[in-house]
């Protein structure tokens, strides 16, 4: 149906043939027949829009983007973006009813409710449907008996529904109609007034059925399936009470495309903002009801680095550093993208390829042989000028490269032939965004905006018809071939991401040509999930080895490819060799013994794990059990579980197994382990390493004992069983307890006999967890092949003795000398250590004992009281005391805070050194 609106056009053309007569008879004959040609147009046409808007194919799309991903406590901000939304009309004019009972025509109907009644017709009404649901009905109406009784109507209608309220539908006056497809508002306000008329201003509410719009809801409408609507209303007019909205729905007045959306967040917007993983689906419906759905799955990457361990190095030495890197993300980058066809804006055709003969070649020297060519009808030159043939893709792909090329490869096929194919393999360089001499090339049809256009000054590559019958090259003609949101030139659709580009040919006939193409979707990807190291050092590599001469702080900052970071350091601190000290030179008398002894300044001092607690294994092969000795007793099954046995290694190379286990599968009673590991070696013995059999382990390091004894007894019961080795030696490492479930834990496993009975046996397997550490002292090696703290010599002549020490920290070792002088004492009085008598008692003492120092001296003197433990260190300060030659000297052994052990007393005077040892028992 056409528009009213295209009439002046016929007016127009009149001027042009009659003159300005036509003009004036026209418009008179316009002015008085508007009404009449309105309503007989819309009554005979049946509403042929309204027929279209709610018949049209439903062409909607959403895309909800690429999945994403992201990492932290970053937000991710997802949007929805639509297509092909249907045009609806939001604002239609009105036109009156023509009763199907007494043919008045009207739009509004006022009564007194019982014989008074006035009828109102269309003076300027619109109907307008809002975006919220809700519609209004705004404008005039004149009495259809005095045109100069004009109301103004202000009515807004809400709760809107597709589904018939209670006493819904309202039946029509005359006719049976279908309410199939009808919409109903449930709520009716607003004002109907005259102007500058008090009494005429009253306002409205709804009464009986709902309001109802539709084919057939105008329940007076004489025309059968007219579009249109009706519905009651109180008024608060003191004399006409209720009235009636009958109209139907004339010409569209503004049309729109809104859309609603709906997350699976409950949000309504176009973009919403998560910080959470997983899918979210958004649903979108446009004005006809069209429904779509897109989902787009956010992944969150839990990037994760560690930089290892923090290491303590002798100075000088070289460390090297691994980062590892965990919670990598998985990505794929396009490597090449298909073609679309370009709709040609002037020719309306589907193209990618454009060949043009200008004229002026020779025909004998053509290359093509495509005999099909009407063009190879006629042998004069006049009849190819200007002939242009045109080639639709078949499968194009544009290829981009680090190196600033690009490629466009594939074939494509004749429009108007079908049996001819070229084969398309061009190159393009010099890519730049700065927009090259005689760029960018103007749209034909369309404004576009050449903003962030990419451009390509050198074309290169060769044209072949796919049965080698024809083939030449190209080379850039006139701008640069341009890539970007518009920069195909003869693309139809504004906006659209293609690229254009004319050439030269080195062909006979068709000596210039263009592509004109859209890239279209991603077909070649690849996948990765590299990660990029960046160090304090400034390396990027996955380890760096360094050599620091100071302790340092190492950071690695790995990236991966979504863009996700993570960071983790190690520090290196540096140990340095122990420094020692032998002492003072000594001058002794011939026979006489002199005790030397080491002291140690300086790092070098370790912890060592004395003392293991013990755990159950998890067992691997049936997790209900939880144990650490199980016992196989002529076919009675004993599972033990841990009470509290302790794993102890002893300095003698032994270790042992001690503590209680309760028996949970057969005597539900406690029992004692009391076992010795023996013949300790860093070399697997004969058949070992016994093998996980849960998981796969690497023995690297494990600890061996070849030799086990001991018992395993029931308290307050009668069994009691004597053990030794069987099989495999016991084992002990980072995953060497064979039955533990979780990988790599430290423990320890092994098979037993039980004495006497060669078919019962039983197994330990134990995880083990270090309780108690102990210093690892200084190492020293004497030259006298001694390797204690403190040596005891009477050399028979002045001798040097040596000392080496050496560190727990593998830095390196010190080395120090002291002279010992002998000299004959024969005939002299009474001095040197032979004349100096102490006594130091008692040896055996508790913490808080007091130690006694009684002195016989040749003279007064002073003497320095030093205590030192078995690494060498002093306990506590040096005692200074002034004695004379009967003095005896009490030490509160309290104020050191002493642990059990032996510990050294060095009594030092004029020229002489006496030691004693003494022992903390408690």
């Amino acid at each position: 149906m056409k528009k009213l609106t295209t009439k002046p056009r016929f007016f127009k053309k009149a001027i042009a043939k009659m003159g300005i007569a036509a003009v004036f008879y026209s418009s008179i004959f316009f002015l008085f027949s508007f009404n009449s040609v309105k309503e007989n147009e819309i009554e005979n046409n049946s509403f042929d829009h309204y027929l279209e808007e709610t018949n049209t194919e439903c062409r909607l799309t959403v895309d909800a983007g690429n999945d994403v991903t992201f990492c932290d406590d970053r937000d991710v901000t997802l949007t929805a973006s639509v297509s092909g939304a249907a045009e609806c009309c939001v604002q239609y004019d009105i036109v009156n009813t023509k009763h199907c009972k007494n043919n008045k025509r009207y739009v509004l109907w006022l009564s007194d409710g019982r014989h008074k009644s006035k009828y109102y017709r269309d003076g300027g009404l619109s109907w307008i449907e809002n975006a919220d649901g809700t519609a209004t009905l705004k404008g005039k109406v004149r009495n259809i008996r005095n045109n100069r009784d004009v109301l103004y109507v202000d009515v807004t209608y809400s709760g809107k529904t597709i589904t018939p309220p209670a006493n819904s539908p309202k039946g029509h006056w005359c006719y049976n109609e279908n309410p199939r497809g009808w919409e109903y508002y449930t709520k009716v306000t607003g004002t109907i007034k005259k102007r500058n008329n008090s009494w005429w201003s009253f306002e409205i509410s709804e009464r009986g059925p709902a309001f109802q719009l539709g084919r057939g809801a105008n329940i007076t409408e004489k025309n059968r399936r007219r579009l249109g609507a009706s519905g009651w209303f109180n008024t608060t007019h003191s004399k006409y009470k209720i009235g009636d909205f009958n109209f139907n729905l004339g010409y569209c007045e503004e049309k729109a495309s809104d859309v609603s959306y709906l997350w699976s967040t409950g949000e309504t917007t176009p973009t919403i903002t998560v910080n959470e993983p997983g899918v979210y689906s958004v649903e979108v419906s446009d004005c006809k009801n069209c429904v779509v759905t897109d989902e787009v799955k956010v992944e969150k990457i839990n990037l994760e680095v560690d930089a290892g361990e923090d290491q303590e190095v002798c100075k000088g030495d070289e460390i090297t550093i691994t980062a590892t890197v965990s919670g990598e993300s998985e990505c794929t980058d396009c490597i090449a993208y298909g073609i679309e066809n370009t709709y040609d804006c002037n020719a309306n055709v589907d193209y990618v390829l454009w060949l043009k003969d200008d004229g002026g070649h020779n025909n004998d020297d053509d290359d093509d042989d495509d005999d099909d060519d009407d063009d190879d009808d006629d042998d004069d030159d006049d009849d190819h000028r200007d002939s242009v043939r045109r080639f639709s893709n078949v499968d194009l792909k544009w290829q981009e490269f680090d190196d600033g090329t690009a490629t466009l490869k594939g074939t494509v096929v004749d429009i108007e032939d079908s049996n001819v194919t070229l084969e398309v393999d061009v190159t393009y360089s010099g890519r730049t965004i700065s927009t090259p001499p005689g760029s960018p090339k103007n749209h034909f049809c369309n404004q576009e905006n050449a903003e962030g256009w990419v451009y390509y000054t050198g074309v290169t590559g060769t044209l072949t018809k796919t049965d080698g019958s024809w083939s030449f090259d190209i080379s850039r003609m006139g701008p640069a071939f341009q890539l970007g949101n518009g920069a195909n030139i003869t693309e139809d659709t504004v906006g659209k991401y293609g690229a254009s580009g004319w050439f030269n040919t080195t062909d006979n006939r068709y000596n210039r040509g263009d592509f004109n193409i859209n890239i279209g979707e991603c077909v070649d990807v690849v996948t990765s999930n590299e990660v990029t190291y960046l160090w304090s050092t400034g390396e990027t590599t996955p380890s760096i080895t360094v050599s620091p001469q100071e302790n340092t702080t190492y950071t690695v900052t790995v990236e991966a490819c979504s863009g996700c970071t993570a960071s983790d350091s190690v520090d290196v601190t540096l140990s340095d060799p122990p420094q020692v000290d032998a002492g003072e030179g000594q001058t002794i008398c011939l026979g006489e013994e002199v005790t030397l002894m080491a002291t140690v300044d300086g790092e070098g001092e370790c912890e060592e794990c004395v003392e293991y607690g013990v755990s159950d294994t998890d067992y691997c092969r049936g997790r209900h059990h939880q144990f650490v000795v199980f016992i196989n007793d002529k076919g009675t099954r004993l599972w033990m579980r841990n009470v509290d046995l302790v794993w102890k290694e002893n300095a003698d190379g032994t270790a042992t197994l001690k503590g209680s286990v309760f028996e949970y599968n057969s005597t539900n009673t406690t029992f004692v382990v009391d076992a010795v590991f023996s013949g300790k070696t860093l070399i697997p013995p004969v058949g070992s390493p016994k093998a996980n059999l849960c998981q796969a382990a690497d023995a690297s390091g494990w600890v061996y004992y070849t030799e086990i004894s001991g018992t395993v007894t029931q308290v307050d019961g009668s069994l009691s069983y004597d053990i030794s080795r069987r099989g495999e030696a016991f084992q002990v490492g980072s995953g060497a307890n064979i039955f533990e479930y979780t990988a790599n834990v430290f423990g320890g496993s092994g098979w037993f006999n039980l004495e006497g009975d060669p078919t019962s046996f039983g197994d330990f397997n134990i995880n083990l967890e270090c309780v108690k550490f102990e210093p690892k002292g200084i190492e020293y090696l004497w030259s006298t092949g001694e390797t204690t703290q403190s040596i005891t010599v009477s050399p028979l002549e002045d001798t040097t003795y040596q000392v080496i020490t050496t560190g727990c920290t593998g830095c390196g070792e010190d080395i120090d000398t002291i002279d010992v002088t002998v000299i004959n004492c024969e005939g002299r009085s009474k001095s040197g250590t032979e004349a100096e008598t102490t006594t130091v008692y008692p040896t055996l003492l508790n913490q808080n004992s007091m130690l006694y120092v009684n002195f016989d001296l040749s003279q007064n003197q002073e003497v320095n009281i030093d205590i030192y433990d078995l690494t060498g260190r002093i306990v506590g300060s040096t005692i200074k005391k002034s004695v004379n030659n009967r003095a005896k000297v009490n030490i509160d052994l309290n104020q050191y805070q002493l642990s059990k052990g032996m510990y050294v007393v060095r009594i030092v005077g004029n020229n002489w050194v006496k030691t004693e040892r003494i022992v903390i028992a408690n």
